[in-house]
């Protein structure tokens, strides 16, 4: 049971990890998308910029999982319709949310371990 309980956490820490890594990186994709016209005058497109954001998260995740299409699967279980990325952002701050809904798709079965309903990464850029 010991072991299990090692391999049941290792599993969730690497891919908060990873959620980690994709949210951050995907913020620091968007300083070099946006000039300084947005940092400054705040002639930013909202859209325009959560889209690039996005974007990049979901490009960041199919690198990682080496996936062509969708968001590809991480140990064993897919992750399209399991993870969901959330983008606020004003003039001055992006904030990045990713989700992965572990209580539907755990990576392994619980056994009465306490596990978390859900993995959540948020990463937040101020300006």
């Amino acid at each position: 049971m010991i072991f299990y309980a090692v391999a049941q956490y290792s599993l969730i820490f690497v891919s908060i990890q990873m959620l980690n890594y994709v949210s951050e990186e995907a913020l620091r994709k968007s300083i070099s998308y946006v000039d300084e016209n947005c940092y400054y005058g705040g002639a930013c497109d909202n859209t325009e910029l959560k889209n690039h954001i996005r974007g990049s998260a979901e490009s960041l995740i199919r690198n990682y999982t080496d996936s062509n299409s969708g968001y590809g699967s991480l140990f064993g279980q897919s992750l399209d319709g399991n993870l969901s990325i959330n983008i606020d952002s004003d003039t001055f701050c992006c904030k990045v949310t990713i989700i992965y809904n572990y209580k539907n798709k755990p990576f392994l079965p619980s056994f009465g371990l306490p596990v978390p309903d859900e993995l959540k990464s948020t990463a937040i850029l101020n300006l």
